[in-house]
């Protein structure tokens, strides 16, 4: 059946949108703009570094989510300042690097624990635009993805940064309350600096609890039409099953 696109698919509450403009007015005219289809919104270091715990305010009283994506990576007790920094400000969602170790992730997990409203505490694996792990030539990016996702959930972090493609393993290996935030999400083959990159539809299906869609909105002409397909897309994938 042919669905309009103001029945809004609930996979729309696993979309976040990236906000990297340089601009306040349009950061904040993005949010409102997208605000009816879209919960979730990530907060970069740009977007930070430009305008401040002030958009994060601003964002919230939009009435939206926010997750802080600033990937924290030094030694553990200056991951732990910034984890309570980023608790003041009552963000949803704050990453780390995986790669800063075992202890640190340790770390993070134990300063959160006695917060009832902590926010979602997430790993950063291997970025999508490394096509093999620069620090292991031999090595490969889905390997490293399931090893550094190994120490978040022995750690007891919620979840991870990866690619679509590392999603089923992850899942399988750390069960499905083990969060996996999926970027490098594209309607077709990326030309930038992306190497492993899914379409929407296929990180949903594979398990993805979020997708992280950037210029496949903001760097549109006219987002509110893909707005509109996605839409019709969400609705067609959820009738082919997952």
């Amino acid at each position: 059946m042919h669905r309009t696109a103001f029945h809004r698919h609930p996979w729309w509450d696993r979309v976040i949108v990236a906000l990297d403009q340089t601009s306040l007015l349009d950061v904040l005219t993005w949010v409102e703009r997208l605000r009816p289809w879209v919960t979730w919104f990530k907060v970069g270091p740009v977007a930070f570094l430009r305008h401040g715990p002030a958009l994060i305010h601003t964002i919230h009283q939009m009435g939206a989510r926010v997750f802080l994506d600033l990937k924290f990576h030094d030694i553990p007790s200056v991951m732990e300042s910034g984890l309570r920094a980023a608790y003041h400000l009552r963000v949803e969602m704050v990453n780390f690097h995986a790669l800063s170790g075992p202890e640190a992730l340790r770390s993070l997990a134990q300063t959160a624990q006695a917060w009832l409203d902590r926010p979602l505490l997430i790993a950063v694996t291997v970025l999508t635009s490394h096509d093999w792990p620069p620090w292991d030539p031999r090595g490969s990016p889905e390997a490293w993805a399931e090893r550094l996702a190994g120490w978040a959930f022995e750690a007891g972090l919620d979840g991870v940064v990866c690619s679509a493609g590392e999603v089923p393993t992850i899942r399988q290996k750390y069960g499905p309350d083990f969060r996996t935030v999926v970027p490098s999400v594209r309607l077709e083959a990326p030309t930038d600096d992306q190497r492993r990159w899914a379409t929407p539809i296929e990180a949903l299906q594979v398990g993805a609890d979020w997708i992280v869609l950037g210029r496949v909105l903001t760097g549109s002409l006219e987002p509110m039409a893909v707005c509109e397909q996605l839409n019709e897309a969400f609705w067609a994938g959820e009738q082919i099953g997952r």
